[in-house]
């Protein structure tokens, strides 16, 4: 059931196989070789802040931007941009993937207002300040979307000020690579 759910941790499985009631062989889970794997592929993400945690769903999300890159012999891939935002309270995560990285700031600016709209404010965003994140401001701040966002920039190289983002996007990756390689992709 594990890899057919698409390989999350023992208790998550354990959860959705009892909420669904089936019926599975008792027993221990073995440890997944394919997460084994994708896991020794990763990058180290530093686990902590420092700051105080917000307690208001969806007043703090941090957003992260990652470009996939293929091997050198495969045909690019349709959408190369992964665009991750994550609710500090509730760790509700929301991704999309964009052609380009200025395609972001736009699509942001209408998903906070679709919160908005049903009674989620979000106060702060936390991002890099990477050029497609500036213009994301811009939009906030424009006549146009007047969202009220307090933009916390994090430092060049600190991933831990970022980090909801940034092992969000590590979760992701580790399980679609358990994917792959449980399906024989290289």
């Amino acid at each position: 059931m594990h890899e057919q759910l698409g390989h999350p941790g023992k208790d998550t499985t354990h959860e959705i196989v009892k909420g669904l009631n089936l019926n599975v062989k008792p027993g221990t889970m073995e440890t997944c070789w394919l997460c084994t794997v994708a896991k020794a592929k990763q990058k180290n993400v530093v686990q902590f802040s420092l700051h105080k945690k917000s307690q208001v769903p969806g007043e703090r999300v941090f957003q992260d931007l990652s470009s996939m890159q293929p091997p050198a012999r495969v045909a690019a891939l349709p959408r190369e941009n992964r665009r991750i935002i994550v609710d500090e309270c509730t760790h509700f995560k929301v991704s999309h993937l964009f052609h380009r990285k200025d395609q972001m700031a736009e699509a942001n600016c209408e998903l906070l207002k679709a919160w908005k709209d049903i009674g989620i404010i979000t106060k702060f965003i936390r991002m890099d300040n990477a050029g497609e994140n500036k213009l994301f401001e811009q939009r906030v701040k424009s006549k146009d979307w007047q969202l009220g966002l307090q933009v916390e920039y994090t430092l060049r190289d600190t991933p831990q000020h970022n980090h909801l983002a940034e092992l969000a996007l590590a979760t992701i990756s580790n399980k679609g690579r358990a994917l792959l390689v449980g399906a024989n992709v290289p």
